[in-house]
């Protein structure tokens, strides 16, 4: 009875991960809101992406794209579900928004959500009157 409640909550999982990337909800980010995040980003791309250990990759070139992190956590993913909050929003130039969205990778969304995280911390801190538009 465990064993088939595990695989249910596993295939589960697997199937809302799936189509969260077959069908990413990134059209629920209002105009404000993109115009938020790359500001907050300085309008730079924010890909960034450890290369086998052997250092860190930073684009930091022209971006025009905001990406909504899916978060790992499927608890995150169920509780957050379509609410657009800051710090799953990422800003990106073409060629990585491209990447992202055809190349999934679990550790790049794992790396952009703190990268995200980071810049809203720091710009929420250093701009409190810019507050992000819910």
């Amino acid at each position: 009875m465990l064993l088939i409640f595990l695989v249910v909550i596993i295939a589960t999982g697997f199937l809302y991960f799936y189509l969260d990337k077959r069908f990413p909800t990134n059209s629920t980010v209002t105009k404000s809101q993109a115009e938020w995040v790359l500001r907050r980003d300085e309008n730079k791309c924010c890909f960034i992406h450890l290369e086998g250990g052997k250092g860190i990759f930073i684009c930091n070139s022209d971006s025009k794209y905001v990406y909504r992190v899916v978060p790992l956590r499927l608890i995150e993913r169920i509780l957050i579900g379509d609410i657009i909050i800051p710090h799953y929003l990422v800003s990106l130039c073409e060629h990585h928004y491209k990447l992202v969205l055809m190349r999934y990778n679990a550790s790049y969304e794992k790396d952009l959500s703190e990268v995200s995280y980071a810049h809203t911390q720091a710009y929420q801190s250093s701009h409190p009157d810019d507050e992000f538009p819910y």
